[in-house]
């Protein structure tokens, strides 16, 4: 690989540090975004639990009172078929004893003569003359007569206290069911839905970046290795060169020592043969003879 290539590889690998932090950032905010939105989600979740065991209850409790009314009602319904049936008896009985007379009248107004009876303070003639009316009054029904209308009254009386139970019923039905949180629950859904699109959307992202960063993670890894290895070749070329530049310069020194001798060598050799003939020596010679 050229130096052009090797510094290109290393441009490389410094832009894919670059987006590999870059990707890094982008993966952990996606991944922030998505941990908010579920433990959003896991509360709403949570009170949507509260709100079905809330709502299930009041649903228990309207389910009770509706029973309660409804069997109110229901003895409505007989006690009216009851006073009807007892109204066909009234008509034959009236009948048999050729009663014309409105005899609910007649009751109506004893009864009346009684309550003041019992809570005036009245004359003694008034009173001897109210107990008289009542003794007339009474003659209309008496026997099987009076026990037939005893009978009415009784079962009318049982009529109205069966629709006021019923009525109070249904009171409490309303009431227990506006106490209902099902418009909360109906909102709290809608949230979990929209909620629930927002962490898929999340989730989704924290996946793309994830994925990308693991892509370029890995081409990363192979530049970095593929440096490693240009980076191993070149100090091995390196190696190679200083071991034979310092091969060459011992070679050089060597030759220049050789030469050196040889020149050293020689002027001993002249120095000596001066020495032989008695020739005067030189500075020079002298050094020669010296270098031993």
């Amino acid at each position: 690989m050229s130096d052009q290539d090797f510094q290109a590889l290393n441009k490389e690998i410094k832009e894919l540090r670059t987006r590999l932090n870059e990707l890094e950032s982008k993966k952990e905010k996606a991944f922030r975004e998505y941990k908010k939105v579920k433990d959003e989600l896991s509360k709403k979740i949570s009170e949507s639990k509260e709100f079905q065991v809330e709502n299930q209850k009041t649903k228990e409790t309207v389910s009770d009172l509706k029973k309660i009314r409804n069997e109110h009602n229901s003895n409505v319904r007989r006690l009216i078929r009851e006073v009807r049936e007892l109204n066909e008896k009234k008509l034959d009985l009236f009948k048999k004893y050729g009663i014309k007379r409105d005899v609910s009248e007649a009751k109506g107004e004893v009864k009346k003569l009684q309550e003041k009876l019992e809570t005036e303070a009245l004359a003694f003639d008034a009173e001897k003359k109210l107990m008289k009316r009542i003794k007339s009054l009474e003659k209309a029904y008496q026997g099987e007569v009076k026990e037939l209308l005893d009978k009415i009254d009784e079962v009318s009386k049982r009529i109205d206290e069966e629709k006021a139970k019923a009525d109070e019923y249904h009171k409490k039905v309303i009431e227990a069911s506006k106490s209902s949180r099902f418009e909360g629950f109906l909102s709290l859904s809608k949230e979990i839905v929209e909620l629930k699109k927002i962490q898929k959307l999340a989730f989704e992202e924290f996946v793309k970046f994830k994925k990308s960063f693991q892509s370029i993670s890995e081409t990363l890894r192979d530049r970095l290795m593929q440096a490693t290895r240009v980076k191993e070749l070149f100090d091995k070329k390196q190696k190679e060169k200083r071991k034979a530049h310092e091969e060459m310069k011992r070679r050089e020194n060597d030759a220049s020592d050789a030469k050196a001798k040889a020149f050293i060598e020689r002027k001993q050799r002249i120095a000596e043969e001066k020495l032989k003939k008695g020739e005067k020596l030189t500075t020079e010679d002298l050094l020669a003879l010296q270098s031993e």
